[in-house]
């Protein structure tokens, strides 16, 4: 240990650093330590005064990990209490194993690196096997891709053992613990000191203990691996006060990463006999005031005001106000913990920042009908993590600085002000509802949560794609069994210029619309080609899938001008929304299969949707074709409606499993009509062009008349078909063609034949027989008191309707049923009575 005094006081002290009001607290440090971390502003007392009073302290450091995994814990490699030698220049190095310790096949074999001394704590990776180590004679970061990785820090500082200059009875009082990563974050939530006490229990001290104080942040990554793209660079320090707690001195710190794909970089260790607050201490509001001035001590527990770049803490369990008096403050982390509703405002136009962010973590009964308000202006003293897990934090002043946002937490923020922040913004869960302007530069990327945005400038002056979806393999052991889904939904009647970039993989994608007038536009690309940055993984697994396209309500419309393109047929995109969604502008390319379940898919005059994946109408949706579908893709009407007034082409068959096929326009593919489907041209009456049809039995023809003197596709419907028609219903399961007119018909005389044209085969009729239809008159609306039956001539199909002679009703009525009979036939050409 007087190595560790020598070195503190050598040029490299740790004195402390003290309070300064500029951003990135942790990763700028004024005076950092030897590995470059904060020092804490603990009192480093010199040897003399430490024997005299026996005021003991010792500091570790790592830098350079050789040990992935738990088979060999990492001693520190930059500093320890013992081990290393001496340079000329008065500082310690490692040097080589020693023979007491054995070699390990995670170990670096070519430079030890570390300071080989069993008094020295030890750093462990205890949780994963797959681990291993970045760079091992340089970076030595421990890392993995394929799951999480767990650490346990184990040390026991028995002064007294190493020290016989010092007689008294040393004790644990302070544990100041401090690291960097980088990708994925640790799940700070459980970290927790261990310490052995006398009596031999263990005893457990977490982050939100009362005798813990921590500071965190976070920057954008330093590493160019494909894994840091899925997250964020963290400093944590965290101080645990354990003086009056009787010991043996043993203890253990405890952590783990929140998901796979998390560097671990670095880590400081200083342990003391004594305690001093080693940092900017939080501060936290008094429970009895309900409102008051940030400048009076009286409103925070034990403190005259809140520390500069100290954490906040709020626990009140009535409604506060608190107002900024004083100038412009920065504090570290924003802290609402079971609280009720806050209100932070600002008497003299001051800014309060942040160096770490907003976190809410209350689980009161009603925590999620909590509001905390920001009226005072927001600034960014480093990348701000808004972690809201419950209730809604509405920021109505402006937010400026020179970092970015990532919203996290299931609740609600709400961002009201004309922003000028220059960073990104990052949603990785709940709700973020932008009403106001953004001039950030950066990007824009929705991983999980919802992002609703009102203003056409609420997403920044970025020219870069909007990223919409958390790439399924960077994210496969975070997600769990949650069901993620990263939505972008415009609010009123927007027009959104900006590339999107769905997100690789199957985890949910949405692009909505809600609250609209006359619609909301996505003018920009919507790009379905997402690769997986994953190097390793399968690149059947890199496309875009689980999309989802909603305009919510019946009154919506959502519109896309933009290309769509990419994708792959295996992957899915669902309209699931009540309102309609439409294809216009450039034509849609993309190959991701369709499914409209719900509202309207609308393909508008001038855009063709190329469709190669499959498309489905389900029941209750909609498909309109006023443009043109020319896809080879397969086509599926499974009970819903599809209504052609452009072109539907393509090679790919169609597959009527029930619903409508109707319109003016031209559908050029096989048509084979069963059970449930109904096939009814025109949008009134009118003419549907096809391709050829079979009309099996179950099979409809629901065929409308306006009018009973005219034209053919004018007055009454018409098919017009390109091909055969083929019958292929029987006598015990028919094909139906079903009358309606549209209103009674004026100029129908019941008295009086007609025969109307009603389909027309340019390759012949096939199989006709008057036994195989039956003709529905339900729907027709005036009285009569003849028959309608069908016949084919050569090519075209009649609907006829015929009144009997008198002498055949006369003679049938008296038994002469068989001469009555074949007058009927010789006079309709094999037209069938209804039966």
């Amino acid at each position: 240990m007087k190595k560790g005094l020598v070195v503190f006081f050598a040029g490299v002290a740790l004195s402390g650093a003290g309070s300064s009001l500029y951003g990135e607290f942790l990763f700028s440090p004024v005076d950092p330590t030897p590995n470059g971390l904060f020092t804490p502003t603990l009192t480093f007392y010199d040897s003399q005064t430490a024997n005299d009073y026996g005021l003991w302290f010792e500091y570790s450091a790592w830098d350079v990990f050789y040990s992935p995994n738990s088979k060999e814990g990492n001693y520190p490699d930059i500093f320890a209490p013992a081990g290393g030698v001496q340079g000329l220049d008065g500082l310690w190095y490692p040097e080589a194993r020693p023979g007491g310790f054995p070699a390990s096949p995670d170990s670096n074999p070519r430079n030890a690196f570390a300071f080989w001394d069993t008094y020295n704590p030890t750093i462990t990776q205890v949780k994963s096997n797959t681990a291993f180590i970045i760079g091992p004679d340089s970076t030595g970061n421990i890392y993995t891709f394929q799951d999480k990785t767990g650490y346990q820090l184990h040390n026991k500082p028995d002064y007294n053992e190493r020290e016989s200059i010092y007689n008294g009875a040393a004790s644990l009082g302070t544990v100041i613990f401090q690291f960097q990563t980088d990708g994925t974050n640790v799940d700070f939530s459980k970290i927790v000191l261990k310490y052995k006490g006398v009596d031999g229990n263990t005893y457990s001290l977490g982050v939100n203990s009362p005798e813990t104080e921590y500071l965190r942040e976070y920057s954008t990554t330093g590493s160019d691996h494909w894994s840091a793209t899925a997250g964020y660079r963290n400093r944590t320090l965290l101080q645990w006060d354990l003086s009056g707690m009787e010991g043996t001195g043993e203890f253990w710190i405890e952590w783990e990463s929140l998901s796979s794909s998390m560097s671990f970089q670095k880590a400081d260790l200083i342990t003391a006999s004594y305690y001093e607050l080693a940092m900017p201490g939080s501060s936290t509001w008094g429970n009895d005031f309900n409102s008051g001035l940030w400048s009076g001590g009286e409103y925070w527990k034990g403190q005259s005001a809140p520390q500069e770049n100290g954490n906040l803490k709020f626990t009140n369990a009535a409604e506060v106000h608190v107002d900024i008096d004083d100038g412009h403050h920065t504090v570290g982390e924003i802290i609402f913990d079971g609280a009720n509703n806050v209100t932070i405002g600002s008497s003299g136009d001051y800014r309060l920042s942040s160096n770490t962010g907003i976190t809410v973590r209350s689980t009161a009964p009603d925590a999620a009908e909590k509001v905390y308000t920001f009226d005072a202006d927001y600034g960014l003293g480093a990348l701000n993590f808004f972690e809201v897990n419950s209730g809604t934090v509405v920021v109505n002043g402006d937010i400026s600085g020179d970092y970015g946002i990532v919203k996290m937490g299931n609740g609600t923020v709400v961002m009201n002000g004309d922003n000028t922040f220059t960073g990104f913004l990052g949603m990785q869960g709940g709700e973020l509802r932008i009403n106001g302007s953004n001039q950030y530069t950066g990007t824009t990327t929705v991983v999980n949560g919802r992002l609703i945005i009102s203003n056409a400038n609420a997403l920044g002056n970025g020219t870069s794609a909007l990223t919409i979806g958390g790439d399924a393999d960077l994210y496969a052991f975070t997600t769990g069994s949650a069901l993620w889904m990263a939505e972008l939904l415009l609010d009123g009647d927007l027009t959104l210029n900006r590339n999107i970039a769905l997100g690789a993989g199957d985890l949910g994608k949405r692009l909505g619309a809600i609250n609209t007038t006359d619609g909301a536009i996505f003018s920009g690309a919507v790009s379905f080609s997402g690769v997986l940055v994953n190097p390793e993984a399968q690149a059947s697994n890199s496309a875009v899938g689980n999309t989802f396209l909603t305009a919510k309500s019946e009154t919506d419309r959502l519109t896309f001008t933009g290309a769509m393109t990419g994708g792959n047929s295996q992957k899915t995109v669902t309209l699931d929304g009540l309102g309609e969604v439409v294809f216009a502008g450039v034509d849609k390319t993309y190959a991701a299969s369709t499914v409209v379940s719900k509202g309207t898919l609308l393909v508008e005059v001038g855009t063709n949707f190329i469709n190669s994946g499959a498309i489905k109408v389900e029941s209750l949706a909609r498909l309109n074709v006023k443009g043109g579908i020319t896809g080879n893709g397969d086509i599926t009407l499974d009970g819903g409606i599809l209504n052609v007034n452009g072109t539907v082409s393509g090679n790919g068959a169609f597959i009527f499993n029930g619903g409508q096929l109707t319109g003016n326009g031209h559908f050029m593919r096989q048509i084979n009509l069963g059970g449930g489907d109904v096939l009814a041209p025109g949008n009134s009456t009118g003419t549907l062009h096809t391709g050829a049809q079979t009309w099996g039995g179950g099979g409809v023809y629901l065929w409308e008349i306006a009018s009973a003197e005219g034209q053919e596709g004018e007055h009454w419907d018409f098919l017009d078909i390109s091909g055969s028609l083929k019958v292929t219903a029987t006598t015990e399961n028919r094909f139906e063609l079903r009358i309606a007119t549209l209103g009674a018909l004026t100029d129908f005389d019941d008295t009086t034949d007609y025969s109307w044209l009603i389909a027309k085969a340019s390759g012949g009729i096939e199989d006709f027989d008057i036994s195989l239809f039956s003709i529905n008159t339900t729907g027709f609306a005036n009285p009569y008191i003849g028959s309608f039956g069908l016949y084919a001539s050569g090519d075209e199909l009649f609907l006829q309707y015929a009144v009997p002679e008198p002498s055949s009703w006369m003679l049938m009525g008296l038994g002469a049923t068989f001469f009555g009979w074949n007058r009927w036939k010789r006079r309709c050409h094999k037209l069938r009575p209804l039966v």
